[in-house]
């Protein structure tokens, strides 16, 4: 949201706080499953101003205060934090993701070295 948004004041915000602006959210449908199921029967009451593959376009609609972003915490590090304010939402909502690749497969030299990472950070967890 912007720095100027009432919930800006806000550590964190919930299903009924979003209802008071437009929102845009992620266009990917697992996302936006996730998103339904977390703002439960407050879903059907948002005013959903467009979705997004790209939070970066999300930012500037933002910036432009058209509404408030609905974004993975890995966004944040490109948002211009002295005209967005970033707040976690509450209750937490934690997405979750699955890698996969064909097994046997010939890969590149950079493909087989980042399965390497994952491999070894998923053991480490």
């Amino acid at each position: 949201m912007r720095s100027d948004d009432p919930l800006a004041e806000r550590e964190c915000v919930s299903p009924e706080d979003l209802l008071s602006a437009p929102v845009i959210l992620p266009r990917r449908m697992k996302v936006q499953s996730e998103l339904a199921n977390w703002f439960g029967t407050v879903y059907e009451k948002l005013d959903i101003l467009l979705t997004t593959n790209f939070s970066t376009n999300g930012i500037i609609m933002v910036t432009h205060g058209l509404g408030r972003l609905l974004c993975i915490s890995g966004s944040l590090p490109y948002m211009d934090k002295t005209h967005i304010a970033a707040r976690s939402l509450n209750p937490f909502l934690q997405v979750t993701a699955v890698l996969a690749w064909k097994r046997g497969a010939v890969h590149s030299e950079a493909t087989e070295r980042f399965i390497q990472i994952i491999r070894k950070q998923s053991q480490s967890r």
